[in-house]
């Protein structure tokens, strides 16, 4: 037994029980899946244009140009991240810190 021979039984079911009362009701089943919003839908489609673009270039870089590329993030994430703690304030007294030299 296939689920749409199913559904449209129970459809026909409670179109009868319906139609059994004194008053008749039309049945209407709309779609459940909402349209997306124009703006949200752009949104969406840039994304798309973006991470296509995006891997059109990962794919088109060389291993050394990667790497280069990576150690130049982590350089300046380590630069930001002296930098911040060269910088610390006093802290609340219940909150203690500790620098560790190595």
């Amino acid at each position: 037994m296939d689920m749409i021979s199913e559904v449209e039984r129970a459809s026909l079911y409670n179109v009868q029980s319906l139609n059994n009362t004194d008053e008749t009701y039309e049945v209407c089943i709309e779609n459940d899946t909402p349209e997306p919003e124009p703006e949200l839908q752009r949104e969406q489609e840039d994304m798309v244009q973006k991470l296509k673009m995006l891997k059109e270039v990962v794919e088109n870089l060389r291993p050394d140009e990667i790497t280069s590329s990576w150690q130049l993030q982590v350089e300046q994430l380590y630069r930001e991240v002296v930098l911040r703690s060269k910088q610390v304030k006093e802290l609340p007294s219940g909150i203690h810190l500790e620098r560790q030299r190595r």
